[in-house]
Order: structure tokens, then C-alpha cells, then sequence
């Protein structure tokens, strides 16, 4: 589920203000993964052609939904190698 951007902002501010650079890497990783997810999604369903790239991003996401949790970021997936 995607969060809204205000609130994607102050979870990265609060963590960098927490001083913990490392939760901060794991939630603009984080987001960035939900919205290459989400964007995927939306152009297999309008039926636009996709890159490799696209693919490849989409299936990690989505194979992390089903594999992964990250319990620093309060227990959000997070794709494989993140």
C-alpha cells in the first residue's frame, strides 16, 4: 500500500532527524520499490508495452511482498538485496 507523499516525506525527515541514516535508506528504498510496483501494475493494466527494465523491477517487488519483511521499517516488505 502506498503512502501519501507528505507522510513519505516525514518518515524520511524523522528518521534522518533520529540520526539512523540507515533507516532512511531503507524507506526511500522502500517507497521507491511501491512506486515502481505500482506503476507497473497500472501500465499492464492500461496495456502499454513495458522495457525489461520494468519487468524486472515489478517482479522483484513483487516476489519481495511474498518473501521478505524489513522490521526496521516498521515491518514493510522490501525487494531481495535492498
Amino acid at each position: 500500500m502506498l503512502t501519501n507523499p507528505p507522510l513519505r516525506f516525514r518518515m524520511g525527515v524523522q528518521a534522518l532527524l533520529r540520526g539512523d541514516s540507515s533507516a532512511y535508506v531503507r524507506i526511500r528504498r522502500l517507497h521507491a520499490a511501491q512506486l515502481d510496483l505500482a506503476f507497473a501494475r497500472w501500465r499492464r493494466e492500461r496495456g502499454d508495452p513495458q522495457s525489461p527494465e520494468c519487468d524486472r523491477g515489478a517482479a522483484a517487488a513483487d516476489s519481495a511482498a511474498h518473501d521478505r519483511r524489513d522490521p526496521g521499517v516498521g515491518g514493510a516488505r522490501r525487494p531481495p538485496g535492498w
